[in-house]
């Protein structure tokens, strides 16, 4: 699966003969390339695949305690060690950043991160502690009273917290209050939990399926996905779902739709846990710094205007310039502005 994402800047300079208007258009479509990440337990490795299950690195990061939850954010990986106590963080190509980043902690099973915020899940202390991304600890116990945790996810400016113990999930304000700590109950051995837009996707041991409600506590679909070998955690970039398996080993894609694409995408792993999915940086061309507008007088003479883009990545970035005049209307191809 590949995902598309284009990058258009327009630029006017003014005027042309006869005061005609000429603006110019720098259309670059790239394509982004996206690696899964899998936390296999036992094992205690982190292991990356290709967005179509091809082994990258089987061994990519080694030597954990128990890994369980899996996060990405800003090109580094999160790990929950629920053997150490303690949450790592490692860079997508497997470098060490911190081997522990924040320790002391009571059972981290799952996080979630939010801008510079990273909320780690105690199990077996029934809280949620709030963390800077550099470590730093911010309250330990931001929220405190719960049920035997075991997942979380942001949604807007909330929290959506899996309890295990009574089959629930409640939601609070980042802040850590309590605005409705049974949301939606008679969920059947919850675990893992993400979010996307307004609704949020629950994976059921119990009954092997995924349900998805929504931010406001309905139920939109509780069978979303039904005979899944006893899903545990998933990551959802876009509208594509990549659920682990503890019983067969595996990591299957579906889509929000509820379709089966691939049951066993990954297989082989041992004790998968976390799921991330990252768009690999390495690869993809990004453009960091695009071209500047300029206002120019052109001349019988032809006076000639230079713009410069910059843009990194191992692969080939695409572009193409685009002219409209006059100031309306659609742009056209130019011609000989395409490679």
């Amino acid at each position: 699966m590949n995902i598309p994402a284009f990058v258009r800047t327009r630029f006017f300079f003014v005027p042309l003969w006869a005061g005609a208007l000429l603006a110019l258009d720098f259309f670059s479509p790239t394509t982004h390339a996206q690696d899964v990440f899998v936390a296999e337990t036992t094992a205690g490795n982190i292991a990356a695949y290709a967005i179509n299950g091809t082994v990258i690195n089987s061994t990519l990061v080694t030597g954990l305690n128990h890994p369980h939850g899996l996060k990405a954010a800003n090109g580094v990986l999160y790990v929950a060690n629920k053997g150490s106590n303690s949450v790592g963080a490692y860079g997508l190509d497997g470098s060490t950043v911190n081997t522990t980043l924040i320790s002391g902690l009571n059972g981290p099973v799952d996080l979630a991160i939010s801008g510079n915020n990273i909320f780690v899940v105690n199990s077996s202390g029934n809280t949620i502690g709030e963390y800077a991304t550099n470590g730093t600890t911010i309250n330990a116990t931001l929220i405190s009273g719960l049920n035997d945790p075991v997942s979380i996810a942001v949604s807007g400016s909330n929290l959506f917290v899996v309890n295990n113990g009574n089959n629930t999930i409640g939601e609070y304000s980042m802040s850590g209050t309590d605005i409705n700590d049974t949301l939606i109950t008679g969920l059947s051995n919850p675990f893992g939990i993400v979010s996307s837009g307004s609704n949020l996707f629950v994976a059921n041991r119990g009954n092997s399926t995924i349900g998805e409600y929504n931010t406001a506590g309905a139920t939109v679909n509780a069978s979303l996905l039904t005979g899944l070998a006893l899903p545990f955690d998933f990551a959802m970039p876009g509208n594509a779902l990549f659920i682990s398996s503890t019983t067969n080993n595996a990591v299957g894609e579906y889509t929000a739709a509820g379709a089966t694409v691939n049951a066993s995408l990954i297989t082989g792993l041992n004790d998968p846990y976390g799921v991330a999915v990252v768009a690999d940086s390495s690869a993809t061309p990004i453009i960091i710094a695009e071209p500047t507008g300029k206002n120019a007088w052109i001349s019988s003479s032809a006076a000639n205007v230079t713009f410069n883009v910059l843009a990194t990545g191992s692969t080939s970035l695409s572009y193409q310039w685009q002219v409209q005049t006059g100031g309306t209307g659609s742009f056209n191809n130019l011609s000989d502005t395409t490679t």
